[in-house]
């Protein structure tokens, strides 16, 4: 019972939408040269077709990371933005904590909801994901005119990122290495939680799967 039932749904459909989106991005960012659809190319819209499956997943993704923003300040469950915020006390937990795991020896630091190194961990994830974010805003919102209010808004929300990374490939550029970043962070997520489970029996994977509050 450490995690929500909606902190659960939201976690699985975002993994869900990193998957979904990392094959569609990677298919828009390198076109294979030969596609073999059904009928003539100028019958087919395969890119259009995956362009908007990773716009959907994008939203899906936006929304939750959104929505998981939210519940740390203001969750009736538990809101973990106490143990976000980078106090002398935190820091001193995450060291003694990530020492603990990298010698298994030493004092293990005891806590109830989320573990000191986990999360620092999802810190970093949702600041790569609000970077991935804006960068996705901004080279959806490039080619569209300011004829109405939703090309407006996306201009006036995400124009000064295309500033920040020197035009629109430098911003191609970042938002593929966020992607990436948010692969390696995803790997070494799985496999530490699986470890957890495995060497600690401290039931990481069971906290994610098993029953849950409502």
């Amino acid at each position: 019972y450490v995690w929500s039932g909606t902190v659960r749904v939201i976690h699985w459909l975002t993994f869900l939408s990193v998957l979904v989106l990392l094959v569609t991005g990677n298919y828009i960012a390198h076109t294979p040269a030969c596609v073999i659809p059904d009928g003539e190319p100028y019958q087919n819209f395969f890119m259009a077709q995956m362009r908007f499956v990773h716009f959907i997943s994008a939203i899906v993704f936006d929304v939750g990371i959104m929505i998981s923003i939210y519940l740390i300040f203001f969750s009736t469950f538990h809101a973990p933005w106490r143990e976000l915020t980078p106090t002398t006390q935190n820091l001193h937990k995450f060291w003694k904590m990530l020492k603990y795991y990298f010698r298994l020896s030493g004092e293990k630091v005891e806590y109830k909801f989320i573990d000191p190194v986990d999360m620092v961990s999802f810190l970093s994830f949702h600041i790569l994901a609000i970077l991935l974010m804006f960068t996705g805003f901004a080279l959806y919102a490039a080619p569209f005119s300011l004829e109405w209010w939703w090309p407006q808004f996306l201009h006036l929300t995400t124009d000064w990122v295309v500033w920040l990374f020197n035009g629109l490939q430098g911003t191609r550029i970042a938002h593929r290495l966020m992607w990436w970043l948010i692969l390696a962070w995803v790997l070494i997520h799985v496999y530490f939680q699986v470890w957890k489970t495995i060497k600690l029996k401290d039931g990481s994977l069971d906290a994610k799967i098993g029953r849950a509050h409502v």
